[in-house]
């Protein structure tokens, strides 16, 4: 979420300049951000001395955010009042402001920050930071009149009169199945066990205190700006998204992508992974030894992976029986690899792991051909900003649908199917058909897709996601839809 939102900032102070911007993270990411920041900018650039950064104090595990929140509520106590704060990463003390806030964007998953807010600014508005698409949000956290599942936060709390512990209450109702056919505006009939195509247990602590609460959190919200563009959304959920805020009296704002787009840009993230020189030589040998659009890059971010190492395996056995140089980013703590496998990959010579990636810049490399991903909303629009197209192997929530969104609306990705694991080896419900998910199918598939990826098919899908990214990307330009969503969101600031 910081990645975008970093963006985000920096577009703002641009498109106003007598917007100031105050942006509060977790003091573990304070240094990422700064350096995310400073790759909109160009050195001396006005608009970057009115966005400062400030570290606040959190708990040693990144999921647990009550210590963030906490340090939070003291720090807009401070700015409220226009008193200094002080960073808790670098210990600079920030002066006071000559204005107190007028708006604030508040990330969907630390929801108890709400309530300091209001208590010292009452008449402040708050927008919900979203980093879902719309399409994807009605299952999750919509109305029930829109295939949702409501407001589960009450349901919750009557649960808990029963004695039982709030975030298992909140683990048990938030991740319940039932089977049934789910139909939401924009997207075809699923199962709702097809949110969840393989077993990865959520964090109760996350459920508890973010999942569970997002629908209450639109309501009282003044608005809910997306990392989302609209150019890549279903024009129904757009639609049915935008009715639906309004109708409580909200304005929805799309917002995305969000990724800074020049060859500055390109060289600050590079900076950020000291693995990146690494990198960089192997795409560029790749691009003299093969050519264009040879390379497949392999990350799940850096929360996700796959629970079975054997599964991996197979796939990765049957990337280097096909001959096809690749890259792995496996920044999760979920990455786990055998030494066999190790020293499979180092035979072959023409595989690269490493705990973390530019990964922005390696899509734009002109060697990198294809891109497996959990199809996370972020590498989604990195994917499709940079001209890449997908193998998707979603996990759970908006992974699965944005992978639909991918492969059936706009014919730029595969999914693979067979790599399923629990409920997601239950019926299909596009397809009637449930995956067996033995390794053997999973080896099947996989020398299918990459036969087809980099094949005659493949090359008509890179086509088509080149002219979805000139739609997509031109949602900043000049009149794009992007562009003025946040040009009215600026406005109201004045």
């Amino acid at each position: 979420h910081i990645r975008p939102a970093c963006t985000l900032a920096a577009r703002i102070v641009k498109l106003d300049r007598t917007v100031n911007v105050t942006f509060f993270t977790a003091a573990r990411f304070f240094y990422l951000a700064q350096a995310e920041i400073s790759r909109s900018f160009v050195h001396g650039e006005d608009a970057a001395t009115r966005l400062r950064i400030i570290a606040l104090q959190q708990h040693e595990h990144p999921l647990i955010s009550d210590t963030y929140e906490e340090a939070f509520g003291e720090a807009w106590t401070k700015l409220a009042t226009k008193q200094p704060i002080t960073c808790a990463k670098t210990g600079i003390v920030h002066g006071s402001i000559p204005v107190a806030p007028k708006q604030v964007i508040l990330d969907l998953f630390v929801p108890r920050t709400h309530s300091f807010i209001r208590k010292e600014a009452p008449g402040v508005k708050i927008y919900t930071w979203y980093t879902f698409t719309a399409y994807s949000g009605f299952y999750l956290f919509g109305p029930e009149s829109l295939g949702g599942r409501g407001n589960l936060f009450p349901k919750v709390e009557e649960e808990t009169k029963t004695g039982k512990p709030f975030n298992v209450a909140a683990t048990e109702i938030f991740c319940n199945i039932e089977g049934k056919v789910i139909r939401v505006p924009g997207l075809p009939p699923m199962y709702d066990y097809e949110y969840d195509p393989q077993v990865m247990p959520l964090p109760p602590q996350l459920v508890g205190n973010s999942l569970i609460k997002a629908h209450e959190l639109f309501l009282k919200s003044d608005g809910v700006i997306t990392m989302s563009p609209a150019d890549l959304e279903p024009e129904a959920a757009v639609v049915a998204f935008r009715q639906w805020l309004t109708s409580l009296g909200k304005t929805m704002y799309f917002a995305g992508p969000l990724v800074p787009d020049d060859g500055k840009a390109d060289a600050g993230e590079q900076t950020g992974s000291i693995a990146a020189q690494k990198i960089q030589a192997f795409l560029d040998r790749q691009l003299q030894e093969r050519g264009r659009h040879y390379v497949l890059y392999i990350s799940f971010g850096s929360m996700f992976f796959p629970l079975n190492p054997d599964v991996f395996a197979a796939f990765i056995e049957v990337v280097m029986e096909q001959h096809i140089p690749f890259i792995v980013s496996h920044p999760s703590p979920l990455a786990v690899f055998s030494e066999e496998l190790k020293a499979k990959v180092e035979r072959y010579g023409n595989g690269f792991f490493s705990s973390w990636a530019p990964q922005q810049a390696l899509l734009r490399h002109p060697a990198t051909g294809w891109f497996v991903t959990h199809a996370g909303l972020n590498s989604t629009l990195e994917a499709i900003h940079a001209g890449v197209p997908l193998i998707c192997w979603p996990f759970l929530h908006d992974q699965p649908v944005n992978t639909i969104v991918l492969t059936e609306t706009h014919r730029v990705a595969y999914e693979l199917l067979e790599v399923r694991t629990g409920q997601g080896l239950r019926p299909i419900f596009r397809t009637g058909k449930a995956p067996t998910g033995t390794l053997d199918a999973v080896r099947a598939e996989a020398r299918d897709v990459l036969a087809r990826a980099f094949g005659e098919e493949g090359a008509q899908m890179r086509a088509r996601l080149v002219a979805l990214r000139e739609r997509v990307n031109g949602s900043w330009a000049e009149g794009g839809a992007s562009r003025k969503d946040m040009e009215a969101f600026v406005a109201t600031l004045q």
